[in-house]
């Protein structure tokens, strides 16, 4: 037999535009059991994968006369929250009781009245979703001040959800994205999203994109907000496909394509850590599916690897391999295990390998024994801001596996863990977990970096902590030198180090010593060649004007080479040289070598390391 429910929500309207302003009314209907004096509802707006709603000014009503409503609004203003405490309204009932059938009416950002002279309505999350959802409980009795062994049992009875569409704002830009041609293509894959100024995805859009590359001119349909094409490329020349939509007065511009750039290899860009709503906390957004779908088509990524928790494994590898397409889209199988020494994420180069074992630090190692593996240490200078360090805590270095730790998270969505002063994009450290002391501690491993987003969006940075509206969040990409797109050629550049980091830009880099490009170590013969000195070659093309190009050497040596005059600015591709033409003996070695890698800033503060290349110093 149906048992009635105990109350049941309802809500008006039943959509949201993303970030616009507005009133909503919840409407709760009592059943059988009504709600007693002292007796409350609480009602969370949706807050999943960092989503905020500013509830503005509320008010309550009840339907029944001598009853009236006392309102707490429980972490909702100021207008920021940490994920494990989400803004909540809390109803409690006065006067009289309310019986089967009577409403409590709740007006999120009611008309009238005003707060510093601003009209207080209510303001819908900026991340558009279908399955936003309104989650509500209630207590009958008035138990929720008890203690739980006196009240017997949990006294908030869940309410069943709602569920709203926020659907994307008007667009605002245009965002183009176009992969790299590999060494023999004459053209080059661009991707066309019309996107609002929130970087959701319009689409429903339809407009006529009208391209230029300062040589040629062509027009498109959009009919869906995303549209794919090809561009004409030159072979050795920087390319920017420029976009615009007359209609509805957008533009946008590409990132810089240069066929050739790696001699016979391409430089592909992906994101290597993104969480979903799928066996993760429960701040994470969407799902495996709808995280490979945005990397694929929101995000124009060449490849992504999708890092939730091992318990979603096999759901995942299945759809690694659903979405894996040799040429156009490459997915990794990993996942991320959480240690109290710090987090590190595990991957594989097939989809057919067992997960990782997430007992400890140790039994993960011992799992991935006699296997093709890569363990990457991640967020390495951030500590569990929601426990005190009690959860997890910066990384320690002392469990390093060199053969399968060959890489390092030098970025993510919560800054660059570079070095340890805090300033630019640096927002952790001091505590001795930094990219730069794990090189001083002789570590030879590569850079890449990924957003850490949770929202089941790769690229697209977000908040992390969420501690603060106004937080700054950078993003990260990883850039790989391939042989080809496809999962060979990207695990092959990724085992090798012949990869480097961004904050989320398609900056073009290579690195060279001695012919080795970088991630290299170099050694034996090889290695008392450059005794004597040791000549780095680079070239660099900003995704936007280049301010800053710098060597920075294990010694703590840094070579501006702006500054110096040996690298001239330009927007096409920079190419420079620099001996350092100290005797390898005189540096002193970290672990058995020195080390040199590139450090590259643009004008709007974002940077791009590419991996390090070691010069084994003989006798160590």
């Amino acid at each position: 037999m149906h048992q009635p429910s105990v109350c049941t929500m309802s809500i008006s309207p039943d959509h949201a535009i993303a970030g616009r302003r507005g009133t909503w009314r919840v409407t709760f209907t009592l059943g059988p059991e009504g709600l007693r004096v002292g007796g409350a509802i609480r009602l969370r707006p949706p807050e999943m994968g960092m989503v905020r709603w500013e509830v503005g000014k509320v008010t309550a009503a009840a339907s029944r006369p001598g009853a009236s409503c006392d309102l707490q609004l429980l972490d909702c203003h100021p207008i920021s929250h940490h994920w494990r405490h989400p803004p909540m309204i809390q109803i409690d009932l006065l006067g009289e009781e309310l019986c089967e059938g009577d409403t409590i009416t709740v007006a999120i950002g009611e008309r009238g009245g005003y707060s510093r002279g601003f009209l207080r309505r209510a303001r819908a999350q900026e991340h558009a979703q279908s399955d936003a959802r309104w989650d509500a409980w209630i207590d009958t009795e008035g138990n929720k001040s008890l203690q739980p062994e006196r009240a017997h049992n949990d006294p908030w009875l869940p309410i069943e959800s709602v569920i709203m569409a926020v659907g994307p704002a008007a667009p605002s830009r245009l965002s183009l994205v176009a992969r790299q041609p590999a060494p023999d293509q004459d053209h080059a894959d661009l991707l066309i999203v019309a996107r609002d100024r929130f970087g959701n995805c319009c689409e429903e859009h339809v407009g006529e994109a009208l391209l230029s590359d300062g040589d040629s001119a062509w027009a498109l349909e959009m009919e869906s907000g995303t549209v794919r094409t090809r561009a004409p490329v030159t072979s050795g020349a920087v390319v920017r496909i420029h976009a615009v939509d007359p209609t509805h007065e957008i533009t946008g511009t590409a990132n810089p394509l240069c066929t050739g750039f790696a001699s016979e290899r391409t430089v592909y860009f992906g994101d290597l850590h993104v969480m979903t709503g799928e066996g993760v906390i429960a701040s994470a957004l969407g799902d495996t599916e709808y995280g490979f779908r945005w990397g694929r088509d929101v995000a124009g990524l060449d490849f992504c690897t999708i890092t939730n928790k091992p318990d979603k494994w096999d759901h995942d590898t299945a759809l690694d391999d659903a979405f894996y397409t040799p040429g156009e889209f490459v997915t990794i199988p990993g996942c991320e295990l959480g240690f109290t020494i710090g987090h590190k994420n595990v991957y594989f180069p097939t989809s057919d390998a067992a997960p990782p074992d997430a007992a400890s630090v140790e039994s993960l190692f011992a799992s991935v024994e006699g296997r093709e593996a890569l363990v990457i240490p991640h967020h390495t200078s951030v500590f569990s801001e929601s426990s005190r360090r009690t959860f997890w805590t910066e990384h320690d270095f002392d469990t390093h596996d060199p053969r399968f730790e060959r890489l390092i998270e030098m970025c993510q969505d919560r800054g660059s863990m570079e070095v340890e002063q805090t300033g630019g994009n640096v927002y952790f450290g001091g505590t001795g977990s930094s990219v730069w002391c794990a090189l001083q501690r002789g570590m030879k491993v590569g850079f890449v970096a990924g957003t850490d987003n949770h929202r089941g969006q790769p690229s697209e940075p977000s908040p992390m902590g969420g501690l603060d509206l106004d937080e700054v969040t950078v993003g990260g990409l990883t850039a790989v030198l391939a042989d080809s797109l496809t999962r060979e050629g990207v695990w092959d550049a990724l085992y090798n180090r012949r990869c480097y980091a961004t904050q989320g830009q398609r900056t073009l880099l290579s690195f060279e010593l001695a012919g080795r490009p970088m991630g290299s170590i170099i050694k034996g013969e090889e290695a008392a060649g450059l005794a004597d000195g040791r000549e780095l070659r680079l070239r660099v093309v900003g995704h936007r004007r280049i301010t800053g190009i710098e060597i920075v050497c294990g010694d703590g040596h840094v070579e501006d080479l702006v500054h110096t005059g040996m690298a001239s600015l330009s927007d096409g591709i920079i190419e420079a040289q620099w001996e350092d033409t100290r005797p390898l003996g005189s540096i002193e070695p970290r672990g058995d070598a020195v080390f040199y890698y590139l450090r590259v800033t643009e004008i709007d503060g974002r940077m791009a390391w590419s991996s390090p290349i070691w010069v084994t110093v003989p006798g160590c």
